[in-house]
């Protein structure tokens, strides 16, 4: 890695380096802020909010990862999305007792005063949210891997009504990303680390639960597996994870009582402060906004104040960011996609 000074002396060397692809200068001779400040007010048009990873409401739990989205997208309210969470996912197709088991501990979390957070999905993510909301109500967020403007799956078209009105639903990306096999992995990861602990009601080989319990061992949080996983079917992806470090339980108890013990630092906590970051951005459509072409290049921005974001940004419209970052959404630096597929495929 190579230290360039500052991001004006970056983007210089960006420019003008040989080693440079062409189709890098290419995109800075034409990008400008103008696309993502659109981005952002026609999701607010349509009565979505956004969070920037620097806002002081950023969810908790989330904010403890470095690498969090820059934006989070969401439809509903976070205010109920603290750090006693719990994410309970599972296969698309499961059996009725798969489905029954989900939502006992969906109610259970409930009545434990812990939110449920799953992904939408068919099966037993939508069998945990609809636990959630049975009455009486408590609170679940959904993350889903396509943008706001998608409602995917059509069997759970109703959830994305209800689960606004008793949590919200979230993603990381921008209105117009369909569904699509790499963007599911990606939400897995924001999911295990918006709760505390992943719970897998019943899952089976290949299905997303295994991606899901992956990323948790990598953030350090606790995987649990219901123990009628090791006892029916094909067993083999169940027992890797208890290799791994899986938690088999056979009740909810057992399962509050470890990520109480290994999560204890922030479990309950009221308050958990997220590692500082500068904001990347502002949207507020002030004759101050620069013009297409000019960020990156030393731009004053203005004070975010557009509709559906409640954060703000310190130290005035005039203050340097002091980090540059990086987005490679649309593969302008890499294309990714095969080195997704390859490792999905495994």
């Amino acid at each position: 890695m190579t230290s360039h000074g500052g991001l004006d002396q970056t983007e210089d060397f960006l420019e003008k380096s040989t080693k440079s692809p062409e189709r890098v200068r290419d995109h800075l001779q034409s990008v400008g802020i103008d696309p993502y400040i659109e981005t952002i007010q026609s999701a607010a048009e349509r009565g979505d909010s956004f969070k920037l990873w620097s806002d002081e409401d950023y969810p908790a739990n989330l904010g403890l990862w470095g690498a969090r989205p820059a934006v989070l997208f969401y439809r509903g309210d976070l205010t109920h999305l603290n750090s006693r969470s719990l994410a309970l996912v599972g296969r698309v197709d499961p059996t009725p007792r798969g489905e029954d088991a989900a939502h006992k501990f969906g109610r259970l979390c409930v009545e434990n005063e812990i939110t449920v957070v799953s992904g939408l999905a068919k099966g037993i993510d939508g069998a945990s949210h609809r636990a959630a909301l049975a009455d009486p109500p408590g609170y679940t967020y959904a993350v889903v891997g396509h943008g706001l403007d998608f409602a995917y799956p059509a069997e759970n078209h109703d959830l994305y009504e209800e689960i606004p009105q008793r949590g919200a639903v979230i993603s990381q990306f921008p209105p117009g990303v369909g569904p699509q096999r790499w963007t599911f992995p990606a939400r897995n990861e924001v999911m295990c680390t918006l709760a505390l602990g992943t719970v897998i009601v019943e899952g089976k080989p290949g299905c997303g639960s295994i991606i899901q319990a992956e990323f948790s061992f990598k953030h350090g949080r606790p995987v649990f597996l219901l123990s009628r996983n090791l006892r029916t079917g094909d067993t083999a992806w169940a027992e890797e994870l208890v290799e791994k470090g899986a938690h088999v339980i056979e009740t909810f108890d057992q399962a509050l009582d470890i990520v109480r013990t290994t999560m204890s630092n922030v479990w309950g906590a009221e308050v958990v402060e997220p590692a500082v970051q500068d904001a990347l951005f502002s949207v507020a459509p002030t004759p101050t906004t620069p013009a297409p072409g000019d960020f990156g290049r030393g731009a004053t921005l203005p004070a975010s104040s557009s509709p559906g974001h409640s954060g703000s940004r310190p130290g005035g419209t005039t203050a340097r960011a002091r980090y540059a970052l990086l987005f490679d959404i649309d593969g302008v630096i890499a294309d990714s996609r095969d080195t997704t597929a390859a490792a999905l495929a495994e």
